[in-house]
């Protein structure tokens, strides 16, 4: 299915960004301002010698019957097409062959900006005069408008959302045990940070799942193609009420007091155990303590506590923050992560572009296939449902009754972006596939990792907050005739009560697949570098 998009693409318009999601207010917290994102790497090298893949691929296969008969009866269906004028990013499938890779190059599909094409097109004869001579040429009027993408395996892009998720179970997890420590310093800072005492994170691999945005669907194909959203399972993958990261990672910054917590934080309640039990102790408190069979405190410095927590809370928004940030980045440009060529668009900013990946695998699966098939069947009307097998199968066998979708009257077909756009706009449900799969059928996943602002309450888990709340451990004394014996209470700190306050910036990922000659999801603008010298 491989296209001439350059053309066809004269009569689009340029896309425009989306606009900036508000920062959350995080005054109350004492956080007035978040560190600057740091910067993006530059152009990654080649990795060492190139994986085989498979020389041979079966065919495609053949779904079981075909309406054609019913098919070539049928209308066409009058349906209103979108409107695809606002296209920016698009992209096509370079001319290279499978057998390129065995010669240690790397396969690639091609990126357009249609706005800087458009601006290139109408200087075309100056820009090129200029190259021929040896000239530099103006970049706002001979602007740079394709970019080669190597493509990435699927275990690389997979290897790389782990880390993502390694990335923010490491923000979650030491931002809860500073605040436990900075509450219950010194008893924590003793038993913790002096010896680690963590699990280590364990972090699952995420599972493949191409994700369909609502707004990716047009209008006149919403409700008829299943849309789902990002299921990247930012959390740790288990809740203990012990630490999984190191005692650095939440002990470091964190001032020893040798205050004790009597009579600084509290003062035991005590309950008699004579004839019949008798208890001094705060009724205030009593909401907030956690232990029934122990005494509230008789008094409890409330301000105190939260100010301890508050300084967790801090550093969880610069300096955790500033290294959860960092940890992204090398999540995404690990040169160990071998054939992970991320590209960044460009920023970082939530809403104006990600770091983007195209993908293969060694897939040879049809089912995937047969579904989309199905699915298409079962839910466009008239001639487009009848035609979904004979279209997606279209390398295996030609069926005399597509041409029905170029009859006068069809807007099935509208030259750009190429294709029925109907069958296209249903390959956004394929998975990652094989480089030559991707390119018979005329589609490719693409690997994105995002900023997105978050604001929230950490844990975000309903079943995780009560192994995760912020408590002060006190003690209350139970007195059994002349025999006192302490008890632990633990104190609730009803500020908190919901968890650890977080807004910021959020780096979330997912695959989408799109048909080649569409809009890629979220990428904007040109990109921070180009792979082009490391492939040509």
């Amino acid at each position: 299915m491989r296209r001439t998009l350059l053309g066809l693409c004269l009569a689009l318009g340029g896309g425009s960004a989306h606009g900036l999601p508000p920062v959350p207010d995080t005054s109350a917290y004492g956080i007035h301002s978040l560190p600057e994102l740091p910067a993006l790497p530059t152009r990654p090298a080649l990795p060492g010698p190139l994986p085989t893949l498979p020389k041979f691929l079966p065919d495609l296969g053949l779904p079981g019957a075909v309406p054609s008969e019913a098919a070539a009866k049928a209308q066409p269906r009058n349906t209103r097409k979108p409107d695809y004028s606002g296209l920016s990013n698009i992209f096509s499938f370079a001319d290279t062959r499978l057998e390129t890779v065995p010669k240690g190059k790397l396969p690639y599909l091609e990126v357009l900006n249609v706005g800087a094409f458009r601006t290139y097109a109408q200087n075309a004869s100056r820009c090129r005069a200029a190259q021929a001579a040896g000239q530099r040429t103006d970049a706002r009027t001979c602007p740079a408008h394709v970019w080669q993408v190597p493509y990435s395996l699927e275990s690389a892009s997979v290897r790389a959302a782990t880390d993502l998720r390694r990335a923010w179970q490491r923000l979650e997890d030491r931002y809860y045990w500073r605040a436990q420590v900075e509450l219950n310093n010194p008893t924590l800072y003793l038993a913790q940070c002096l010896i680690d005492t963590s699990r280590g994170l364990k972090t699952t691999p995420p599972e493949v799942r191409v994700t369909v945005a609502a707004s990716d669907v047009p209008q006149a194909l919403r409700g008829r193609i299943p849309t789902s959203s990002t299921q990247n399972k930012l959390q740790l993958d288990d809740y203990w009420p012990w630490p999984q990261v190191p005692a650095r990672d939440y002990c470091e910054g964190v001032q020893p007091t040798v205050l004790p917590g009597v009579p600084d934080m509290y003062l035991p309640g005590t309950c008699f155990y004579f004839v019949v039990k008798f208890c001094i102790e705060g009724q205030q408190w009593r909401r907030y303590a956690l232990n029934p069979a122990a005494p509230a405190p008789i008094s409890f410095n409330e301000a105190a506590a939260n100010a301890r927590v508050q300084r967790a809370v801090k550093a969880a928004h610069t300096t955790y923050f500033a290294q959860y940030q960092r940890d992204v980045l090398e999540a995404l440009f690990n040169p160990k992560n071998t054939y992970f060529f991320a590209l960044p668009w460009r920023s970082l900013v939530p809403g104006e572009g990600a770091v983007v990946a195209p993908v293969i695998s060694y897939s040879t699966d049809v089912r995937p296939l047969r579904a989309v098939a199905e699915t298409a069947r079962t839910r466009l009307d008239g001639l487009l449902g009848l035609n979904a097998y004979a279209y997606y199968f279209q390398r295996a066998f030609r069926s005399p009754t597509l041409g029905a979708h170029l009859l006068p009257g069809s807007q099935d077909v509208q030259g750009s972006p190429p294709g029925v756009w109907a069958y296209e706009e249903f390959k956004r449900l394929l998975p990652p596939t094989n480089p030559r799969w991707s390119e018979d059928l005329g589609y490719a996943t693409f690997f994105e990792a995002f900023n997105t602002t978050k604001t929230t309450f950490l844990p975000e888990p309903v079943s995780a907050k009560p192994l995760r709340q912020v408590v002060y451990f006190a003690t209350g004394i139970n007195v059994y005739g002349l025999n006192p014996v302490p008890v632990p209470q633990p104190m609730l700190l009803p500020r908190f009560a919901a968890g650890l306050p977080f807004a910021g910036l959020q780096t979330q990922f997912d695959w989408r697949s799109v048909a080649e000659g569409y809009q890629v999801p979220r990428v904007q603008g040109t990109p921070l570098f180009d792979y082009a010298p490391l492939i040509r």
